[in-house]
């Protein structure tokens, strides 16, 4: 086919759904679109190899409509894998049978909060809306070993405060670190020993102390101890 002819082809012509209205040159057409109605300009070899008669505008709608709907889960995810992990595994441990720690969890009556459970993706949103990203080194705690993981009940721990949660659990009356010898009170923290005294109350300060100045926060309820105490023991 030379470029030297005014109409390489015989105008009007159609091919694979497209009518060729008039040769631009250098090979290019004016043609409309029996699929979709557009006129545009489009190179015969494009014409040719084209196998829906569409324009690229009209084509990439149609290809639009028929992809499945965005897994807005999964893309979240994606985007915030550390905590998506712990969400995924929290969900495992207290729904999935099948699952190693069930019976710690789910197993046990610990259960997880509607909002956190929302589908198409929107329970890991409320959980990241919720709880934020997940700080380096930790992980999600149930205060006070709660039944529920919810807002209100969940926290970002290390290792260590999940610990202490879990002993001071299961001994409410009996502060950690502070231990009844010889009619006094032995303080001690992180497996050292920092003093004895005759008087409760001091012994639960330094040992307050003492959490707040490693940790930044107190690991108990130092008020709710020394009051229990002074209410159990008033004359």
């Amino acid at each position: 086919m030379s470029k030297t002819l005014s109409h390489p082809i015989e105008l009007p012509m159609e091919i694979n759904n497209f009518q060729l209205i008039s040769y631009l040159g250098d090979r290019k057409y004016l043609v409309r679109s029996v699929v979709c109605g557009c006129t545009i300009e489009k190179y015969y070899s494009n014409i040719i190899s084209c196998v829906n008669g569409m324009c690229n505008t009209c084509r990439k709608e149609q290809d639009a409509l028929k992809k499945k709907p965005r897994n807005v889960k999964r893309g979240l995810i994606a985007k915030h894998p550390k905590t998506g992990n712990t969400w995924r595994a929290m969900k495992g441990r207290c729904l999935d049978k099948n699952n190693q720690d069930y019976y710690l969890y789910g197993g046990n009556g610990v259960i997880i909060c509607d909002r956190w459970l929302e589908p198409n993706g929107q329970g890991f949103r409320n959980f990241l809306e919720d709880m934020g990203e997940r700080p380096e080194g930790m992980t999600l705690n149930r205060v006070g070993c709660s039944k529920i993981y919810s807002k209100e009940t969940c926290e970002w721990a290390n290792t260590q405060k999940q610990c202490f949660d879990k002993r001071i659990y299961s001994n409410k009356n009996k502060p950690v670190g502070v231990k009844a010898f010889e009619n006094g009170w032995v303080v001690n923290f992180r497996k050292n020993y920092l003093t004895y005294t005759k008087d409760f109350i001091a012994a639960c300060d330094i040992r307050a102390k003492a959490e707040f100045d490693y940790f930044g926060y107190h690991l108990q309820d130092w008020e709710g101890i020394k009051k229990n105490y002074e209410t159990n023991n008033c004359s």
